[in-house]
């Protein structure tokens, strides 16, 4: 007896068991992406040269330990929030200008764009003056080009004059178009004279962060 021929609208029970574990595969990358870190720094056992951390001044970009002057970065492990090291920027010498200090650039995933994040950082400082240096994150696109400042602010969080070190907190919707964010610590000529140290940088999707 002749077997007939499957209809042509019946399933292949391979192929919808390989489409259901692909779209699970696919659920759960987005899952994990929406669960993990976007950016964490504790600067413990980080080179001398801090890869990928810079300054700007007057237009003028590089490398955060070739500044000297009007402000200059490095390692220091005399007291770390933990670990073995913290980032010391030094503000010295006279300043014309705003005085900058960034991060590496952070990739967001396309599952995250538009999202809420969460910033944490800890930091510490002597002699700065009210409202001198302030915390802001750049928002930029997939390709690099400027979006706009996080929530607005090209100052979101002020960085406070204390000895202890202390815990700064931004939270908030990325732009749509947001593909990679920057932090940026800026200050003002009145932070000549000042110094500030930062420590375990966390950037996380706020549904992680409760």
């Amino acid at each position: 007896m002749n077997s007939k021929p499957l209809p042509q609208n019946s399933h292949n029970p391979r192929l919808v068991l390989c489409a259901f574990l692909m779209m699970l595969a696919s659920l759960t990358l987005l899952s994990a992406q929406e669960k993990a870190p976007l950016y964490e720094c504790t600067f413990e056992g980080m080179k001398p040269t801090i890869p990928n951390w810079g300054g700007g001044y007057q237009g003028v970009y590089k490398g955060i330990i070739s500044w000297k002057e009007p402000f200059a970065g490095k390692l220091d492990k005399s007291d770390p929030h933990s670990g073995d090291a913290c980032l010391q920027i030094e503000y010295v010498g006279e300043s014309e200008g705003t005085m900058l200090v960034h991060s590496p650039t952070i990739a967001i995933p396309d599952s995250l764009k538009g999202k809420k994040i969460r910033l944490m950082v800890f930091v510490r400082s002597t002699n700065l003056q009210p409202d001198s240096v302030s915390l802001t994150i750049l928002e930029k696109g997939s390709d690099g080009s400027p979006v706009g400042y996080f929530q607005g602010s090209p100052k979101l969080v002020p960085v406070p004059d204390s000895t202890h070190w202390q815990k700064l907190t931004a939270e908030g919707n990325l732009n749509p178009r947001t593909g990679n964010i920057v932090l940026v610590f800026s200050a003002e000529p009145s932070a000549s004279g000042g110094t500030l140290w930062v420590d375990d940088i966390l950037a996380l999707p706020v549904s992680t962060a409760e």
